[in-house]
């Protein structure tokens, strides 16, 4: 196929006609290498395969971690913390899938986060995966930071709260921690981990019940935890005791 490209004719990419290209119609995950180790490799690729196999698509096939341990070599990421991403895609109706593997350095120096309130929804089947067609959270995640945020708790029309843009969060009331229901966010490995550690408990949080939590984290596989201190208007105490003791089993020592 012949396709205009950069203001030339060129022959397009074997890529350009599949629905991962047209579409966004594939599946990925987003990985920890903490300098010494791949963190929950096994957690991430059962989140993996249980997407693209929910879709038709087929699994397997790969060393995974011979694969992830050449792509940081290759990539001199030896000894430093890295993410590392898995790309799953259909390429034929047969549901035959393509794997790329990708790792690039990664550090952060946030050490508490703030959130806005994103004001546009979305309800699919597709919140429970992460797609290649992330826009939805992309958006919201771009958003928040042109305002001087850090990301963006997506919620419902009717103010229910799902998850943050690019992770999970996690509130306490006294001695409770609560965390949304799994219906309308991404099964959480991040928060997994955390429910290994803590008694936590899914119910429906709307945003008028953010007035009555003392402290909030914001969860995902690449920091661990962190605390919350806001949402918009509302406040929280920056725990950091709870933060590091879940950090410690996500990203390992």
């Amino acid at each position: 196929m012949i396709i205009w490209k950069n203001g030339e004719l060129t022959t397009a990419d074997e890529r350009f006609g599949l629905p991962a290209f047209k579409y966004g119609f594939g599946f990925f995950e987003s990985i920890l290498y903490n300098g010494k180790k791949i963190c929950h490799l096994d957690r991430h690729l059962k989140r993996l395969q249980g997407s693209l196999e929910e879709y038709g698509c087929i699994f397997g096939g790969i060393d995974y971690e011979k694969a992830i341990n050449d792509v940081i070599e290759a990539n001199s990421l030896g000894g430093k913390r890295a993410k590392i991403n898995i790309y799953s895609f259909e390429v034929n109706p047969e549901g035959e899938t393509q794997t790329d593997i990708s790792a690039h350095e990664y550090t952060t120096d946030i050490s508490e986060y703030r959130l806005n309130i994103h004001d546009r929804h979305q309800i699919s089947h597709l919140n429970r995966h992460k797609s290649m067609n992330w826009a939805h959270q992309f958006l919201a995640l771009k958003r928040a930071i042109r305002g001087g945020y850090d990301n963006s708790l997506l919620i419902s029309e009717e103010n229910e709260i799902f998850e943050a843009a690019s992770g999970a969060v996690l509130f306490r009331h006294g001695n409770k921690f609560v965390t949304a229901p799994a219906g309308n966010r991404l099964p959480s490995i991040s928060l997994e981990i955390a429910k290994e550690l803590l008694p936590i408990e899914e119910r429906g949080i709307h945003l008028w019940d953010l007035e009555d939590f003392e402290n909030c984290w914001f969860l995902n596989s690449m920091i661990g935890a962190k605390p919350v201190s806001c949402i918009s208007v509302f406040t929280f105490e920056p725990d950091h005791e709870t933060a590091a003791k879940i950090t410690a089993a996500v990203c390992g020592s």
